[in-house]
């Protein structure tokens, strides 16, 4: 038994640890956005994105969504995914500027250690899962803002390949800086950048001009989101407005959007499931199967698999569905697992390439993850760049129905020799889809993997 004065100890250290948290969350809400509003209460587990940005606040508290969806559900007027009041089924579009859509968050974790600590990994380097949390929910914003005065239904179609353009030497504060740069009927792309924050920057937000800067000295990473727009009621596309660039930097931007989406129904034409390989790539399957090299990984050696209930405190703003940037994160702290796993070594992020979200996934499911290795590739000094494929399936309790929601790549690069092999016809596919997207990589971000500068996520070593 514990004594009074032990206790009283006991509850001593659990009113302190309670203390802590709650100034943890108002103080990391407070330091990602100076515009935090009065009456929302500060959540741990917000985006600095999200945080305190108006446009995509949540309207009503989870039990307070479940109760009208029961509510809507019973008077047989609730057809679709959200509570928003319907939507005209021809909006007035206007023209607009990339200006309009702008955004900035600030993460100042070079100023503010607390902040920092919840930004870096067990090996002390940026989680890069949890900056692409925030980057998917900044992307969110600057779509909803982009279609106002209508609110549609928005979710993250698809994700470009991002780079980690070079090294992180030190703790930098860190601009996380977006806008639309390009829209087609009922999608949009959000054009990303993260940069660190130089002398020359000050506390008023820059504009689209920022993400035309390819060349900065100062960037870290760019990403390319794609959203499109539904109508909550029907779920069918829904029209938005159209950009208009002004500026020469925003015309360079809007032309690599097309560029982009051009590249996209390419891709989609030349995929495996569809076409056949060529006969070099045939003859590379043959070589590599009966002849494989020493040592060497099977595809099914690293298969990992994580399976989670969906919690409502993951939902987006339209209360039903989760955030698509919670999946990302999620399924990269996956595959970060399954390179760990099979290279013995700390790996470091080298990109992420194109990911699909095929469909939502619901509050309240059950959601399968499985990764795998699909390739690798040999770099300098016995290092490796091993990628890895995470499917994701949602399953309805209810129903007992599983839907595929999305597949995921993510590159690393590990300080090890690494050799994947296949061995099923399928797992043959996955290795030359695998080699194509490298090769598509280097063209379109020529590779800098050397001993002086490897491109990684590294803060401290």
């Amino acid at each position: 038994m514990i004594g009074r004065s032990g206790s009283r100890l006991v509850h001593a250290a659990a009113q302190i640890s309670q203390l802590s948290r709650l100034k943890c969350a108002n103080s990391l809400n407070t330091r990602w956005s100076s515009t935090t509003s009065k009456d929302h209460v500060p959540q741990m587990f917000e985006p600095a994105a999200a945080s305190g940005k108006s446009p995509m606040r949540r309207k009503y508290t989870w039990i307070e969504a479940l109760t009208k969806l029961r509510a809507a559900k019973r008077r047989g007027d609730f057809t679709g995914a959200s509570l928003e009041p319907q939507l005209p089924a021809v909006p007035t579009l206007t023209n607009k500027s990339m200006s309009d859509s702008y955004t900035e968050v600030r993460l100042n974790l070079k100023s503010d250690k607390w902040l920092m600590d919840v930004y870096c990994n067990a090996a002390g380097r940026l989680r890069i899962g949890q900056i692409f949390q925030d980057l998917d929910a900044l992307a969110g914003v600057i779509a909803h803002k982009h279609c106002l005065p209508y609110e549609p239904f928005l979710v993250t179609a698809s994700v470009d390949r991002v780079y980690m353009l070079k090294r992180m030497e030190t703790v930098q504060d860190l601009i996380l800086a977006g806008a639309v740069t390009w829209t087609g009927r009922s999608s949009v792309e959000i054009t990303i950048c993260v940069d660190a924050k130089s002398e020359s920057d000050t506390d008023q937000p820059g504009g689209p001009d920022r993400l035309a800067d390819f060349k900065s000295r100062n960037r870290y990473l760019v990403a390319n989101f794609t959203f499109v727009a539904r109508n909550p009621t029907t779920n069918k596309a829904y029209p938005i407005n159209h950009i208009e660039p002004s500026t020469e930097n925003e015309r360079k931007l809007f032309e690599q959007g097309e560029r982009h989406n051009m590249n996209k129904k390419r891709e989609r034409d030349d995929n495996l499931d569809i076409s056949p390989p060529s006969n070099e790539e045939s003859l590379l399957i043959y070589n590599l199967i009966q002849h494989p090299p020493p040592e060497c990984i099977r595809v099914a050696d690293t298969t990992m698999k994580s399976t989670m209930i969906m919690q409502p405190q993951y939902r987006n703003l339209h209360s039903f569905m989760i955030f698509g940037g919670y999946l990302l994160r999620q399924t990269f702290e996956l595959a970060y697992c399954c390179v760990a796993a099979l290279s013995h070594h700390t790996p470091r992020f080298y990109s992420m390439d194109t990911t699909s979200f095929r469909n939502p996934v619901p509050v309240g499911s059950v959601l399968y993850m499985t990764a795998a290795a699909c390739y690798s590739e040999p770099q300098d000094e016995g290092s490796t760049i091993v990628q890895i494929v995470v499917d994701t399936v949602v399953r309805d309790i209810l129903h007992g129905t599983t839907t595929p929601t999305g597949q995921f790549t993510y590159s690393f690069y590990v300080h090890t020799h690494v050799d994947i092999v296949p061995e099923t016809y399928q797992e043959a596919l996955r290795y030359l889809q695998g080699r194509r997207t490298a090769l598509a990589t280097r063209m379109e971000h020529p590779s800098t993997l050397n001993s002086d500068d490897t491109p990684h996520e590294l803060v401290f070593e």
